[in-house]
């Protein structure tokens, strides 16, 4: 048949991707708050402060909706590679979270003038080359033969670098509002928004 001008296609791998895209794409509405759900309850069996962990949903939140804005942008589908690099992104931001408010609370127990600044300048470099590090290390991933090794690697890469930008560029409002939430009084041109999100919050959000 192939001499006669015939082609043929094997559908059992892409329908099978079709199926599993379709499954993820009903399920994510019952697979994300349940995911939530289960985070919520492991971190509150460490007994962390309530503004804490308003400050992590907020931050993982801009970052889930700026992956969101980014995956709508250049057509990204749910895949099964985006579930099981869930786990590692969200070590990384948290991580990254964690360092971040304890180089602030060490610069503030130090009597550091402007502890937030003091502390975040002091996070940055040794954060951006634990991100680099991890950069490289899933890109390496992109020189295996295998095609879903290679979207791993992309997707990983991707996610962790977004994880930066927004951990340390818009998300750094949230820097703010924790810290001045918490008594550590921020610089002045910096912290108009922040403490107006922190009198919201203490108003509305905490008694």
């Amino acid at each position: 048949w192939t001499d006669r001008g015939f082609v043929f296609h094997y559908l059992g791998m892409p329908l099978a991707r079709e199926e599993i895209q379709s499954t993820l794409a009903t399920d994510i509405t019952l697979i994300l708050p349940l995911i939530l759900l289960g985070i919520l309850t492991v971190l509150w069996s460490f007994k962390p402060e309530v503004r804490f962990l308003i400050y992590l949903m907020l931050q993982s939140l801009l970052t889930l909706s700026l992956a969101a804005i980014f995956c709508l942008w250049w057509q990204i589908s749910l895949s099964l590679e985006m579930f099981i690099l869930l786990p590692v992104w969200a070590v990384v931001q948290w991580m990254s979270i964690l360092h971040n408010t304890a180089a602030v609370d060490q610069a503030s127990m130090e009597g550091i003038q402007n502890p937030i600044v003091a502390g975040l300048r002091r996070i940055l470099m040794p954060s951006l080359w634990v991100y680099l590090t991890t950069l490289i290390g899933l890109l390496a991933l992109s020189l295996s033969h295998l095609e879903w090794i290679q979207r791993i690697s992309w997707l990983g890469a991707g996610g962790v670098l977004l994880i930066y930008l927004s951990t340390f560029g818009p998300g750094l409002v949230w820097v703010f509002w924790y810290h001045g939430s918490i008594g550590i009084e921020p610089p002045r041109a910096a912290s108009r928004l922040p403490i107006w999100l922190s009198r919201i919050t203490s108003r509305v959000i905490l008694p």
